[in-house]
């Protein structure tokens, strides 16, 4: 019995602790997703950026803000605003009239969709298993 006992308070060990842990584990998940993200769109747009367009500064101002509030993270990522070119980057990425649309950035989300679905159940499991 004492066997049992001592691995039913390691559970409760593992369960009570399953907050703080998850916070770290989650915001760690949706950074790499972030990051992810950001990257596969700079390469996207980078791939473009010499053709005939204009569009020296919108590549480096594609970044990502971070909001973890548990249990609650999210990363948004795109443009920054204050980024000189921010006004041109909806027309790269969806056209125009006269202009193809570049999709980088539903390029890059697509990509990052089945690894970001792997990471957060491998990282329940991991959590749920107490590593």
């Amino acid at each position: 019995m004492p066997t049992i006992a001592v691995g039913f308070n390691g559970l409760i060990r593992d369960w009570e602790t399953l907050p703080e842990r998850a916070d770290k584990v989650f915001a760690k998940v949706v950074r790499r997703g972030a990051l992810n993200i950001k990257t596969d769109w700079r390469a996207g747009w980078e791939a473009i950026k010499h053709e005939p367009t204009s569009i020296p500064h919108i590549v480096r101002g594609i970044g990502y803000d971070e909001d973890f509030r548990p249990p609650h993270w999210s990363a948004e990522i795109g443009v920054a605003s204050t980024n000189s070119q921010a006004p041109l980057a909806h027309l790269f990425e969806f056209g125009s009239v006269n202009n193809p649309p570049y999709p980088a950035g539903k390029h890059a989300l697509d990509l990052e969709e089945p690894r970001f679905i792997n990471a957060v159940g491998d990282a329940a499991v991991d959590l749920l298993d107490g590593s």
